[in-house]
């Protein structure tokens, strides 16, 4: 009994580890232009253990993912690209993902406490790095932000337009980008959402605002009409009395106040969605991008152009939608793969009778942001789903099991 005790703190403590790797910690920088993260340095430890405890399964899932990987491998072979390196990350990302999955599959059901303390934790110490970062408070952007951004574009232009004159500033933070740090603060917004069903006056009401308010510092237009699509969609699966929802909308309404008042220029920033797409940089940029992309599926609109990283590379170009670049990656069967990955375990809840509001939530905001980004191609992001997937496998085999009780 105690060695099983053992070994369950150190199961909770490699997905800790992941889950701190994924927030805070800064990756690992192995040369300019590559780098890892701590949550690849404990990968084997996982792995080691899913061997040893029996932890892997073979559900519709896991085989989905698995056929995944052989159909990105044929890809690979029809488009001639079997000795490109780094198309074969695609697989590896595949394998991490089934892993944590596995994993946190395994974890959860013991530790469900523990992980809410850890989110909790999370939470506060990127509330503060976030606002560091974002009042530049003692120097932050030139002593410890660089190691979060990556990509120094977003960074070096924090603040400012295209001349160096002051302008919009959007919040990066540990993500060192806008649009998939406001993705990281909507999976704390959606997780508080989903352990409240009613207005409270507790720590997780509040951090529902705080986190909404962190959004809106992104600037992410994207960010913040998934954030709504969310709470609608909870609203309306709690069925929230009038009275909660005037006093949610009115906080909201606070929470962007507060966010303009910090950058006066935000306001514009949002006014920008113009229905004139020549007065609107960001979406005149993004059809450009979609109408490239789209020319060449058609091409070849069945199986597509395999990962071929080295497209976009060697191009300098960002797809700027995961469902098109999906579909341009592996034809109309990718986007219906990305779909699936999205989906199925959406289905697999409702069919066993739970009906987890989390993870409908989670399906959301993934799938509205990969309309206009790429969530899903940032590792972080991607891992995360992985753990909050497992997370929800583990609240339907907890519903099976009460079923056949």
């Amino acid at each position: 009994m105690k060695e099983n005790k053992t070994f369950q703190y150190f199961d909770f403590f490699l997905l800790a580890t992941v889950y701190l790797s994924l927030t805070i910690i800064p990756f690992i920088k192995i040369r300019e232009g590559f780098y890892i993260g701590f949550e690849d340095i404990v990968l084997p430890l996982i792995f080691f253990r899913i061997l040893q405890k029996n932890m892997y399964y073979f559900d519709k899932y896991i085989l989905f993912l698995l056929f995944f990987i052989l159909y990105i491998f044929f890809t690979i072979a029809i488009n001639k690209r079997l000795w490109s390196l780094r198309d074969y990350f695609e697989i590896y990302k595949i394998g991490k993902f089934i892993l944590i999955v596995l994993f946190a599959k395994h974890v959860f059901p013991k530790n469900y406490i523990n992980f809410n303390h850890l989110v909790n934790f999370v939470f506060i110490v990127l509330l503060i790095l976030n606002l560091a970062h974002y009042f530049d408070v003692f120097h932050f952007n030139e002593i410890v932000e660089p190691y979060y951004a990556t990509n120094n574009i977003h960074l070096s232009t924090f603040g400012l337009d295209s001349l160096g004159n002051p302008d919009v500033r959007r919040m990066i933070g540990t993500f060192g980008n806008p649009n998939d740090n406001a993705t990281l603060f909507l999976f704390f917004f959606i997780y508080y959402l989903s352990k409240t069903n009613s207005f409270e006056f507790k720590k997780e009401q509040f951090f529902i605002y705080l986190s909404f308010l962190c959004i809106l510092l992104t600037q992410s237009r994207t960010g913040f009409i998934a954030g709504m699509a969310a709470y609608t969609t909870w609203s309306v699966l709690t069925k929230q009395k009038l009275k909660n929802t005037i006093i949610n909308i009115s906080f909201f309404i606070i929470s962007f106040f507060i966010a303009f008042s910090f950058s006066p220029l935000s306001l514009n920033y949002y006014s920008n969605t113009s229905a004139n797409l020549a007065e609107n940089s960001s979406v005149l940029g993004r059809l450009d991008m979609w109408k490239l992309l789209l020319k060449m599926i058609e091409q070849k609109p069945i199986f597509g152009y395999g990962p071929n990283k080295d497209y976009f590379y060697d191009n300098h170009l960002y797809p700027e939608s995961e469902y098109v670049l999906f579909t341009w990656r592996y034809g109309i069967v990718g986007f219906f793969i990305y779909l699936g990955w999205l989906l199925l375990p959406l289905f697999k809840g409702i069919f066993n009778g739970k009906m987890n509001t989390f993870y409908i939530l989670l399906a959301i905001i993934i799938g509205v942001n990969a309309l206009t980004n790429c969530p899903l191609s940032n590792p972080k992001i991607f891992l995360l789903f992985a753990i909050f997937t497992g997370y929800h496998f583990a609240k339907v085999e907890e519903a099976i099991k009460t079923k056949n009780v």
